[in-house]
């Protein structure tokens, strides 16, 4: 989901624009956060509770454009002997209990991280808030180890580590949030998860740059649109993502794809779709109008001039 900077800047559009582009990794949403309140970066792509964070610490932000509809981490993969023996549904991997009769274990990167918000709203639909525990499983390599070798009977991943499991023949995804009826079953419909965004003081001091920013991501996520996932990957991935599996990334690409939002809309209705996940207890998050976290007037303005 940071595709739209790379193929922005690989593609020469923030150049085009007039921009000196440079990507920076902030290792992780909270340090993310961090940088973009401290002004050493002018925006972030992240998940759209940055803003509303920043704008709870007295630090105003707002949403520029959304680049997904959907959230892309919250797939949930069961291990593969779980599967086969039935636990092939959301309910059913509530209602496992473990051979010592101790409630499944279901891992997520971080608790109270993003894969955290969405995964214990997805279970709390189902009525299993209770049912099970979340526990902190880190990165790529221990979420699938952990799977793979019996520590957790599930996790929460996005599309590389869905794919890794199953090839791997150790994981069965149970939730795929790239089917749109499930994903509306639960989340009620679209709703912004990943989005661009500045800080207040940056869009009042330099219209001018943000309006840039802008064009340089409406121009990136109509590439991405009219892009097979192969030509992505050789124009793009190839130069950006070396140490990733091709085939992979391929996969990877697919699935965003599937779960994009090409025309940057945050719109007013899929903002109270997400209200229900945010701003619920134990979150942290206070709720906040979307008007006051959202400005949509450089994206309109962008796509008056690119479509």
């Amino acid at each position: 989901n940071y595709l739209p900077h790379m193929v922005a800047l690989t593609q020469q559009y923030m150049r085009e624009e007039g921009l000196d582009f440079r990507l920076m990794s902030s290792d992780g949403g909270t340090k993310l956060r961090d940088i973009v309140a401290g002004g050493q970066v002018s925006f972030g792509l992240g998940d759209s509770t940055h803003p509303i964070q920043l704008a709870n610490r007295g630090r105003p932000a707002k949403i520029l454009l959304a680049i997904d509809r959907r959230c892309p981490y919250t797939n949930v993969v069961v291990r593969s002997d779980l599967y086969e023996k039935g636990i092939t549904t959301l309910q059913a991997l509530a209602d496992y209990r473990r051979p010592d009769r101790a409630r499944p274990i279901v891992a997520v990167a971080t608790l109270g991280g993003g894969q955290y918000v969405y995964a214990s709203y997805l279970f709390e639909q189902i009525g299993a808030a209770n049912k099970l525990n979340l526990v902190s499983g880190g990165v790529t390599l221990t979420m699938l180890g952990g799977l793979r070798s019996g520590q957790f009977d599930a996790i929460i991943a996005p599309a590389a580590w869905q794919i890794e499991a199953e090839r791997g023949g150790f994981g069965k995804t149970i939730f795929d949030v790239s089917d749109e009826a499930s994903w509306n079953r639960y989340f009620g419909g679209p709703l912004p998860v990943t989005c661009a965004y500045a800080l207040q003081s940056t869009i009042d001091r330099y219209p001018q740059l943000v309006q840039a920013y802008v064009n340089g991501m409406v121009r990136a996520l109509h590439w991405i649109r009219r892009s097979s996932s192969a030509q992505i990957w050789q124009d793009v991935g190839a130069r950006q993502l070396r140490e990733t599996r091709a085939d992979t990334a391929v996969m990877e690409l697919d699935a965003f794809k599937r779960t994009a939002s090409y025309d940057g809309e945050t719109d007013a209705a899929a903002f109270a779709n997400g209200a229900p996940i945010w701003f619920r207890p134990g979150t942290g998050i206070k709720p906040i109008r979307y008007a006051d976290v959202t400005d949509l007037s450089f994206l309109h303005l962008s796509r008056r001039k690119y479509g």
